[in-house]
C-alpha cells in the first residue's frame, strides 16, 4: 500500500515514498510549474506547513504572486510561499529581495528612495503633492513611521529617520518632474 509521504528526493533513483515508482517514473517527482519544488510537496491547500507540505499550487510557479517562485521561497529564503509578505512589514517578499532586504525579517527594509508615501500605508506609484504632505506629517511625528514609509521616503543615505533633509530631497524630486 503506498505511503502518503511525498517524494523528498527526486534524484536518487529510490522509491522514497513507497509507491512502487522510482524518481523519473513518479508523478510526485515531476515539477509541472518548474519552480524547483516537486509536485508531491505542493499540496495546493493555500497553507504553508513545512518544506514537504508547502500549500502551493503545482501548476503555478509563484503561488502568492510576490515575485519569488515557490522553490526560491522554500529553498533559498525560508519564507512562506503562500503569503506575499512573509514578515508582515507591508513589503512583498520579491520587492525586498530585489532591493537587498530580508523578506523574513520585519526589521530589514530596502531603501527604494522614490518618495512614494501617499496615500499613507499604500504607495500609489505616483510622486505628487500628496507624497509631500504625508512625508511632512511623518517628519513632524504626526503619523507613525513604519518600514514601508522608511523604504520609500528615507531619501538620502538611509538613517531610519524621515527628516527635513528627506523633505528637501522630495521637493527637489517633485520640482524635477
Amino acid at each position: 500500500m503506498p505511503n502518503e509521504t511525498p517524494e523528498l528526493s527526486c534524484s536518487d533513483g529510490v522509491d522514497n515514498d513507497c509507491d512502487a515508482l522510482t524518481d523519473s517514473n513518479d508523478p510526485d517527482c515531476a515539477d509541472t510549474d518548474n519552480d524547483g519544488l516537486p509536485n508531491g510537496v505542493e499540496t495546493n491547500t493555500g497553507v504553508y506547513l513545512d518544506p514537504t507540505h508547502t500549500g502551493t499550487d503545482p501548476g503555478v510557479s509563484d503561488t502568492d504572486g510576490d515575485g519569488l517562485n515557490d522553490g526560491e521561497e522554500v529553498n533559498t529564503y525560508a519564507t512562506d510561499p503562500t503569503n506575499s509578505d512573509s514578515d508582515g512589514d507591508l513589503l512583498p517578499d520579491g520587492l525586498e529581495v530585489a532591493n537587498g532586504s530580508g523578506p523574513g525579517d520585519p526589521g530589514s527594509w530596502p531603501n527604494l528612495a522614490d518618495g512614494d508615501v501617499a496615500p499613507y500605508g499604500a504607495p500609489d506609484g505616483l510622486l505628487n503633492a500628496g507624497d509631500l504632505t504625508v512625508a511632512i506629517r511623518l517628519a513632524l511625528g504626526l503619523e507613525p513611521t513604519r518600514a514601508l514609509e522608511l523604504a520609500h521616503c528615507d531619501l538620502g543615505t538611509p538613517d531610519n529617520i524621515i527628516d527635513a533633509r528627506d523633505i528637501t530631497l522630495l521637493i527637489q524630486m517633485l520640482l524635477s518632474q
